[in-house]
């Protein structure tokens, strides 16, 4: 029986799109580039990014990785973790000329390497992006370092090649709204590629991922995510998803990595995190929304989880001038170039 401070279950809550708005995705950039051998794309550290095949095939190596992922036409792959990586030709030589990757490009022919044909070509959908918060969902921190998915062809590139032309028509990059745009753009392809990655996991890899669509932690995760503000317990959460309190405890810890109340203190944060950004919300209205009793006891565990204040936070994630719901925060981030061979960018200050 549900006790006097719980709402009926809500077993269809969907629990990935609510983890996926705590991802702060900003200042993307996505461009249609065809390229000829021998060519290759350098991203350095602190980016992210995604690639998908429209034409010919290419290879996706991530920095102090001897391994690459072969793409071919119709793939798709985000590239999550933040540290350097480079996209090239389809072929094993070791160097090769670097172009932007948001910059259209055709290499004129060179002396191809063995295994590269004269005029071989690839024609790549290219997307970076900064992603945040600095604190990641356990969900999301379970994604390989290279979502890799297979045949993403049909509608779906249909519709990614037609979405950036419209974006980007008639090459005015900063037309006003781009930058909003892209960085939708960017989340839909992002969002795409996390769900069609674990819709293809067998049932006992991607444990954490699996737990989204679990018949017993995912009705749990959805009563967490749906209703933070709860003073919920392992025994009042198990009562309500029929476990036992022993059984939910050790299958959520398993399968997250984390208890119960951990993974909740740890979403709570992440929720502050979202509505101090992007809302007007008082601290005392955010405090009852995701649980706290008052003010100073949420202020407190969010200066001990964030190493900063409530207030603080918000004055470095929205300008005090303008205040919009959605505003981007400097990243803590700053990218760093290394010569001609890196794409050099810098944390921008929000004017």
């Amino acid at each position: 029986m549900l006790d006097q401070h719980c709402p009926p279950a809500l077993p269809e809550f969907d629990i990935l799109s609510d983890v996926l708005e705590t991802i702060h995705l900003h200042d993307a950039e996505a461009v249609q580039s065809s390229f000829t051998a021998p060519w290759e794309i350098r991203i350095s550290a602190g980016t992210a990014g995604f690639y998908y095949v429209s034409q010919g095939k290419c290879r996706l190596h991530l920095d102090g990785s001897e391994s690459a992922a072969v793409l071919c036409s119709g793939d798709l792959a985000l590239v999550m973790k933040t540290g350097g990586h480079r996209v090239r030709d389809h072929s094993d030589r070791r160097d090769a000329p670097t172009t932007h990757p948001c910059t259209p490009a055709i290499h004129p022919e060179r002396q191809n390497p063995p295994g590269v044909a004269a005029g071989e070509g690839t024609t790549l959908v290219c997307g970076r992006f900064t992603v945040g918060p600095e604190y990641p969902n356990p969900l999301l921190a379970a994604l390989p370092s290279i979502v890799h998915i297979r045949n993403q062809g049909g509608l779906f590139g249909t519709w990614l090649i037609d979405s950036l032309r419209l974006i980007t028509q008639d090459g005015e990059a900063n037309r006003p709204g781009n930058r909003n745009l892209l960085d939708h753009f960017a989340h839909l392809v992002l969002a795409h590629g996390v769900r069609a990655h674990i819709a293809s996991l067998p049932p006992k890899s991607g444990m954490r991922l699996k737990a989204v669509v679990d018949c017993k932690l995912g009705p749990a995760l959805g009563l967490l995510h749906s209703h933070p503000e709860i003073p919920w317990s392992v025994a009042s959460l198990a009562r309500e998803v029929g476990m036992s309190r022993a059984s939910l405890a050790a299958s959520f810890t398993h399968l997250m990595g984390v208890s119960p109340m951990k993974y909740l203190r740890e979403y709570r944060m992440l929720k502050a995190c979202n509505l101090l950004r992007e809302s007007r919300a008082s601290l005392k209205d955010i405090a009852a929304r995701i649980g706290y009793s008052s003010e100073a006891a949420f202020s407190n565990a969010f200066k001990h989880w964030a190493r900063t204040s409530p207030g603080r936070f918000r004055a470095a994630s929205i300008p005090a001038d303008s205040m919009p719901l959605t505003q981007s925060h400097p990243s803590p981030v700053s990218l760093q170039g290394a010569g001609s061979s890196d794409i050099a960018s810098e944390t921008k200050p929000l004017s």
